[in-house]
C-alpha cells in the first residue's frame, strides 16, 4: 500500500502541476488530474498545515492519514500533516490549489 520511497522526491517536484515558493516554510502547490500517476503514500520531513486554495465542487479529491478513511478536500478547508505520516492525495477532477506551511 505504502511507497517504497522514504521521503517523495520533493527536489524534482514531479508529483504537482507546479510549485511556487511563499516564504521558507511555505508554498504553493498546484496538482491537476492528470498528476494522478504519480500520486503515491509518502511522509515529509516536517509537519505541515495545509489550506485548501482552490477546489471544484464535487471534484471528488480526497486526502487519506496512514490508517484512516480518506476524507473529501474542499475549498477553504484545512488540514494538518505529522512529521514523518505517511499520506496521499487521492486525485479527483479538474485542479487543486493548496498552500503548505511547514511547521519546524
Amino acid at each position: 500500500m505504502k511507497s517504497n520511497y522514504h521521503y517523495l522526491k520533493a527536489e524534482n517536484l514531479e508529483f504537482c502541476r507546479s510549485h511556487t515558493n511563499i516564504a521558507d516554510d511555505a508554498f504553493v502547490r498546484v496538482f491537476s488530474q492528470k498528476d494522478a500517476n504519480t500520486m503515491d503514500w509518502h511522509r515529509d520531513k516536517k509537519e505541515r498545515h495545509v489550506t485548501v486554495l482552490y477546489c471544484e465542487k464535487e471534484s471528488n479529491w480526497k486526502f487519506q492519514h496512514d490508517d484512516k478513511l480518506p476524507f473529501l478536500i474542499e475549498q477553504n478547508s484545512t488540514f494538518s500533516i505529522k512529521k514523518e505520516e505517511y499520506h496521499r492525495i487521492i486525485c479527483g477532477t479538474g485542479v487543486i490549489v493548496l498552500y503548505i506551511k511547514e511547521i519546524v
